[in-house]
Parts: C-alpha cells; structure tokens; sequence
C-alpha cells in the first residue's frame, strides 16, 4: 500500500513540474505527513532525498540544453550549503507542530505569489547578465543563504524563491534560471541529508515516489502545451491556498495541546 500511495503522491508532484516547471516540491512535505502518516520530522528527511533527486535529474536536462549557469548556481550554493546544513540541524531540535506551522507560513506564500504572477508577462533580460551577475553578487550571497536554511528545515526546494532572485537580481533568462535553481536545489538538499546524517530515508517510499514523479512531469509536460499556462497555475495556486490553510489550523491544533501533553510526531 505504502508503494501505491508513494507513486500516486508522487505523480501529483510530478505533474505539477511538468505542466508548471516548479511548485512541485512544496508538496512532498505534506504527502509524506497526510498522505503516507510518516511524522513530520522523518518526512523532511525524505523530502530533502526525493526533491534532491528530483531536481538533480532535472538539471541534468537542463545542463544538456545549455540551461545552467554555473557562475549563478555557484554563488547560491557556497552560502545555501552551509544554510541547509543549520536548517537541517535546526528542524531536528524543534516539536512537529511547528514544522507544521512554518511549512504552512511558506505554503500560503507561495500560493498568493503564484496566483498574482499567473498571467503576467517576465521581463527580458539585459545584455550584461553575466557583468551584472557579478556586480550584485552580494544579494544572491544572502539569498543563497536562506533559501538553504528553509530547503534543510522543511525539506521544501525553495525555487519560488531562486528563480526570481536570478531573473530579478541576476538578470537571467527564466529558463536559464529555473534550471540553475534546480542545481541549487539538488546541492542544498545533500547538504540537508548529510546534516541529518542520512538517517530515516527509506528506499522503498523515495523510489516509487520519484518514478511517479518522473513519469506523471513527461505526461503533465505534453498537456500543458494544450492548456493556457496563466489557468493552470491559477488552479494549482488555489490548490496549495486551500492546503496551506489545512495545514496551518492542524499546526495550530497541534499547538494548543502541546502544553498538556507532547506534542505529535505523526497525524492522527
């Protein structure tokens, strides 16, 4: 049973990167914990390996189709190493419930992020990208920073947050961007699993759920060329909204009766 619901949750992360190119990762996390009733801290650790694989498997395609900027992901990755490496630390110390509650925090944020971007046309970038990379190297520096700590504290890949400090700050391309991110994601993400000194992974929930990832993102990617983009990322917005919403009372929940008894690993 557990391989069955580990393909099906993980072909609903695929389709989202196939028909969007992002947001999938935001969905491993709460899989894990309501879908499969793994406790929230062994969660982030098998979120931190299927996203891992995940993103590495995608950058690898983009890296073929000369998508990958080295300089960017290089800049993100020197401070998101070390940033994973504390979040990871950090999420071993804290109750579920508050993985729960940031997880939410970070959920909602992106869903209205998503919602208001849907439509909208991307600038084009400026000639100099590679001299403005290198001009405002300080921002990414930071960014790398953080975007590490929430992918090693909740497990989640961070690139609603990579891809438009690389288009904003780094004047890149988006596709150049998205695939860059993906490399940030796959290192910040072994910086999480080697800060949990790879403990919890089981191999038998990760791998259907990558091979449902893998096959439902090649099966997303071909609709989606029939379906307007501003629609479905509309519709995936509402999605994370109302689930973020869910998981925010459950954190509260979980929170009110942490005074009386311990608090929860796993959901009733």
């Amino acid at each position: 049973m557990d391989i069955a619901l580990s393909l099906l949750f993980g072909g609903l992360v695929g389709f989202s990167l196939g028909a969007l190119g992002a947001g999938g990762s935001i969905l491993v996390l709460p899989a894990l914990i309501y879908g499969l009733g793994i406790g929230e801290k062994q969660s982030v650790v098998l979120a931190l390996a299927i996203v891992g694989a995940t993103s590495l498997y995608g950058s690898v395609i983009h890296a073929r189709q000369g998508s990958v900027r080295a300089g960017a992901a290089g800049l993100f990755s020197v401070t998101g190493f070390a940033g994973a490496f504390l979040g990871a630390r950090l999420s071993e110390r804290v109750p579920g419930f508050v993985l729960l509650l940031c997880l939410a925090a970070v959920i909602l944020f992106a869903g209205v992020r998503m919602y208001r971007s849907a439509g909208r046309s991307r600038a084009e970038p400026t000639p100099d990208a590679e001299a403005s990379l290198l001009r405002r190297s300080a921002p990414l520096l930071v960014a790398g920073v953080a975007v590490g700590f929430l992918t090693g504290f909740l497990g989640v890949g961070g690139g609603f947050l990579i891809v438009p400090a690389l288009t904003l700050v780094g004047r890149l391309p988006v596709k150049q961007a998205i695939g860059t991110s993906l490399v940030v994601i796959s290192i910040n993400c072994l910086s999480g699993l080697i800060a949990h000194r790879f403990e919890g992974l089981d191999a038998m929930i990760i791998l259907p759920f990558i091979v449902g990832s893998f096959v439902a993102s090649t099966f997303a990617a071909r609709l989606a060329r029939n379906v307007s983009a501003s629609t479905l990322k509309r519709a995936f917005a509402v999605f994370i909204l109302v689930l973020g919403t869910v998981m925010l009372v459950d954190g509260v929940r979980k929170l009110a009766e942490a005074p009386g008894e311990p608090a929860q690993d796993a959901p009733e």
